[in-house]
């Protein structure tokens, strides 16, 4: 069942004006940008430099066979990172910060719409060649956002006292996260092959990074999926010129501000904000923001400061010490990858707009954007009990306030609401009249009114609250569901797991990947 994620109250009002090709954004962007055109997109990356091109391949093949090397690597994704040295081979790419197990059911709906879309690319364009790319956000340090998942309504904690970026996080901590999520579980024989597979990709592994790379690989490598790690020296050599400029010189917050200014002008929602130095200071223990202050570059919350010297001199021999923050990572990708898509989430198509002319300060070419498809995922008994009551599911997505819901089951109308709303529009006439006529009555009969109007309410409220007690029955039953499954306070993408779809329907990628290639809105309700 599919529908436009618009019709629904659960984009923010940037994002919507984006997916539904609004004119006063349109305007503000330029109908033809990358953003919105997927050949001027292409177009941009057509020249994409030879050398980057080589330390892309290089870098990939080396993190292969030294981080995977105890793994199944498919011949697809060799002969895919392969390619990339070719002028005409282009990425289209998704990201996420590392969670356990993946995270929730969001990830593989991003990783799904990355490996559809190359094959939908790859026929719409036969000379050239399109490569899926999972980049792991693996610089990311909100360890509080990521540690804890849902498996069947229990909540498990990877507990750690560990800080700093995630993705070099040890994961010798995992040992009793898997343990405690076996033993409380009553997982089948086929659902404990592969909980037992995703924690030895965990314990065989020396970071979250190389586990997480491990589990992408075994899940999707088939599918020619390639996985990035970005957190590199040889990469980041690529992005010193960026680095420089934006602590020096701050040019990245004056373009940011500028068009978010824009996007302000028209009512539009900002996702993010910049700061006048967008990097970070990188250790294997800590992720800390820089700052300039008193003439000096310093690491807030250290003892550490350079001089523009000096930090220009570390920027140029140490560039891995430095780390972007969400305003930069963007243009980063863009740097090191021949990237002709990015498919995100709601939050990211918003931050990406904001981008434009931060793009345009760095002579970087952005990507085609694209919202990422969701999912709402009804089981058959619910999918027949709504049939049976005939209700349709998308009008009880979009219902969010109780009172709708309850319209949808056909609950006798109160003939009281009628003379309600009648009575209400006699008074008023009266009123007016006697008022124009001057009568001393006035006073009385507004008083009468009022209180013949709250009795007609009252009377009103007891119909509803007797009616909804004779359908106590179905009323339960439709609240049951929409809160298992359809609650937008509650998103059924974001609070259930990767770990559980693939428990509960081990042909998932297959499943989704089918239906997927076959719509072009960005979501539907399904039934497994």
């Amino acid at each position: 069942m599919q529908f436009n994620l618009s019709e629904i109250d659960f984009l923010s009002s940037a994002t919507k004006a984006f997916v539904d090709g609004q004119t006063e954004l349109k305007n503000l962007i330029g109908e033809q940008h990358p953003f919105y055109n997927i050949d001027e997109a292409i177009n941009g990356k057509s020249d994409f430099s030879v050398q980057h091109r080589q330390i892309l391949v290089d870098e990939l093949l080396h993190f292969y066979k030294n981080q995977l090397q105890d793994s199944v690597i498919s011949e697809k994704v060799i002969n895919n990172i392969s390619a990339l040295k070719n002028k005409n081979t282009y990425t289209i790419t998704t990201g996420q910060q590392l969670h356990p197990c993946l995270g929730p059911a969001l990830v593989l709906y991003k990783i799904i719409d990355v490996i559809v879309a190359a094959e939908i690319f790859n026929k719409k364009y036969p000379d050239c060649l399109f490569v899926p790319i999972f980049w792991m956000a693996s610089e990311d340090h909100d360890y509080d956002e990521v540690k804890t998942i849902k498996i069947y309504n229990k909540e498990f904690t990877w507990q750690t006292n560990q800080s700093g970026a995630l993705g070099r996080y040890h994961t010798k901590d995992f040992a009793l996260f898997f343990d405690e999520l076996i033993s409380k579980v009553n997982f089948n024989e086929q659902a404990l092959v592969l909980v037992s597979q995703i924690k030895d990709c965990y314990l065989s592994s020396s970071n979250l990074s190389q586990a997480t790379a491990k589990i992408v690989n075994h899940l999707f490598g088939e599918k020619g999926l390639v996985v990035l790690e970005a957190d590199n020296k040889n990469f980041k050599s690529l992005f010193t010129k960026v680095m420089i400029d934006d602590i020096t010189q701050n040019n990245t917050n004056h373009s940011f501000q500028n068009f978010s200014e824009k996007i302000k002008t028209q009512n539009l929602s900002l996702q993010l904000n910049s700061r006048a130095i967008n990097f970070f200071y990188l250790t294997d223990k800590d992720r800390k923001r820089i700052v300039y202050e008193d003439k000096k570059y310093k690491v807030l919350e250290t003892d550490i400061e350079y001089s523009e010297t000096e930090i220009l001199e570390l920027i140029n021999h140490f560039p891995e010490k430095f780390s972007p923050n969400a305003v930069l990572r963007p243009l980063y990708q863009e740097t090191i990858l021949p990237n002709v898509s990015y498919i995100g989430g709601n939050a990211e198509i918003n931050y990406w707009l904001q981008l434009k002319e931060v793009f345009e300060a760095h002579h970087l070419n952005p990507p085609h954007l694209k919202l990422r498809s969701s999912y709402w995922i009804m089981n058959q008994t619910q999918s027949n009990w709504l049939k049976e009551n005939k209700i349709n599911p998308i009008e009880l997505l979009k219902s969010i306030d109780k009172q709708d819901r309850y319209k949808l089951i056909n609950l006798p109308e109160s003939e009281y609401l009628t003379f309600l709303i009648q009575f209400s529009e006699l008074k008023t006439q009266i009123l007016d009249y006697t008022s124009k006529v001057k009568l001393n009555e006035l006073h009385a009969i507004s008083e009468k009114s009022k209180e013949f109007e709250k009795l007609l309410k009252k009377v009103n409220t007891a119909f509803e609250e007797k009616s909804i007690k004779e359908n106590e029955f179905i009323i339960n039953k439709l609240d049951k569901i929409y809160f298992q499954t359809f609650d937008l306070n509650n998103i059924q993408e974001r609070h259930q797991t990767v770990l559980e779809l693939y428990i509960n329907c081990n042909a998932i990628v297959d499943f989704l990947s089918n239906i997927h290639a076959k719509f072009i809105n960005n979501a539907q309700i399904i039934k497994l």
